[in-house]
């Protein structure tokens, strides 16, 4: 399914099954016959004592060389689903 020279965006949230995913991936890049792009991602939801620099640290510490480095989305998510206004159902964000 990967051919040369796609782009693989890869959502990492920091959990183990997003984490392990793309390990899988950057294993996969060094074997494969053909050349592919991994673009790990994280969206930030803007709650307090945010981990994106932990794990912008870890990727790009134990993945530096197989891919650009990881990009950070910082939003207000997280803060929207939990305010007032959205006492309801959070989940829906």
């Amino acid at each position: 399914m990967i051919e040369n020279n796609d782009r693989i965006l890869v959502g990492i949230s920091g959990g183990k099954d997003s984490l392990t995913l793309f390990h899988l991936l950057v294993s996969l890049k060094i074997k494969a016959p053909v050349a592919f792009e991994l673009i790990p991602v994280y969206i930030d939801p803007g709650f307090d004592n945010s981990f994106a620099k932990k794990l912008d640290s870890y990727i790009n510490e134990r993945y530096k060389d197989f891919h650009q480095g990881l990009v950070v989305e910082n939003t207000d998510y997280g803060q929207v689903a939990h305010s007032d206004k959205n006492k309801e159902n959070p989940c829906f964000l």
